[in-house]
This record gives C-alpha cells, structure tokens and sequence, in this order.
C-alpha cells in the first residue's frame, strides 16, 4: 500500500507541478465545470501570447475559444467567459458573432457580473486604453452602456467596476458628463 500510495502521490505531484496539464486533466475529469473550461481556455490564450511559443497558433486560438464559449454555457449569469472571448477575438483580428456580444450586453444590463466578470471588463477597458487590445470602440461603448443600465449591480467591486468606467470615459473618450454619472454611481455604491 506505501508503493502505491507513494506512486500515486508522485502521479499527482507531476500533474500539479505542469500548470498546463494540470487545467488539460481538470476538464478531463470534470468536462461540465465552467471554472476549469475557463481556466483552461485562460491558459490557451496565456500561451498564445508567449513570444517563446513556436507550436500551432491556430490550435492554440481554436482550444481557447472553445473552452471560453463551453464555459459561457456552463456558467449562466456569469460574463468572464464571454468578455475573455471579445479579447481573444480581437486580439487575433477576429469578429465576436453578433449574437454572442448581445448576450454579453444582456447579462451585463441585468445581472451583477461577479468579482472575476468585473476584472476582466477592467482588463478589457485597460487594454484598450492602452491600446494593447483592438477591440471595436462599438463593443466598449455597449459595454459600458449595459452596465450603466444595471440595477443589479452593488457592493465595493461594482464601485471599483463604475470607477474604472468613469476614468475610461473622462480619459480616452472625454464624455465628462457621463464620466461624471458613473464616478457619482460608483460612491453611491460604496460611500466608504
């Protein structure tokens, strides 16, 4: 029993220590759990932007996007998938289907996006600030304007979410009004 407790742990350590693999067994093992088909899909996309990389892109692309849409679908409310797909996507010059950004439009205006939703709409407004993303400027306006619309949205990250939203707006769009609006929503979120 020792040999093969110890084989066994020797096994797991192995699949622990590769990261990669260690997401490639989660999905294997649990192919209708959206975390591990979007952390999955996460390090796809980690790897695709590897300078070091030299294998396939396009396998890399394809794997990431399936897992990022597999996890939209397992996920429900959730927008992470959905938003990570949008960077994916315009990161390799790609068009988001249509009816994908406007589920992405509709979650955003009615349900709250949750802690990892709310970073990656930070991270996608922070790319294309700095211009290291080229999603459309249609799809960032939308974006916000969902999450303008939403009353569902509460708690110190949806603050930080309506802050980053008006610094988007007062800096690179120059909508001071608006920006105005979502830096007023963001302390009514949190006064603190």
């Amino acid at each position: 029993l020792l040999v093969v407790y110890a084989l066994v742990t020797s096994m797991r350590a192995v699949q622990w220590g590769d990261e990669i693999m260690w997401r490639y067994y989660q999905v294997q093992h649990h192919p209708d759990s959206p975390i591990s088909n979007y952390e999955l899909a996460r390090i796809y996309a980690l790897m695709l932007e590897a300078t070091e990389f030299t294998g396939d892109r396009q396998v890399l692309y394809d794997g990431a996007r399936e897992h990022f849409l597999k996890a939209n679908r397992l996920q429900g409310g959730a927008v992470e998938a959905l938003v990570s797909l949008v960077l994916l996507d315009s990161t390799y010059g790609k068009k988001t289907e249509v009816d994908l950004l406007q589920e992405l439009y509709n979650k955003l205006a009615t349900a709250s996006p949750g802690a990892t939703g709310m970073m990656a709409i930070r991270a996608m407004l922070s790319c294309h600030s700095q211009g290291t993303c080229k999603v459309e400027q249609s799809i960032i306006s939308n974006t916000i304007s969902s999450l303008m619309d939403n009353t569902a949205l509460a708690g110190r990250g949806a603050a930080t979410l309506m802050y980053a939203i008006s610094e988007y707006l007062r800096v690179h769009m120059h909508d001071y009004t608006q920006a105005r609006t979502a830096v007023e929503r963001s302390i009514r979120l949190d006064p603190d």
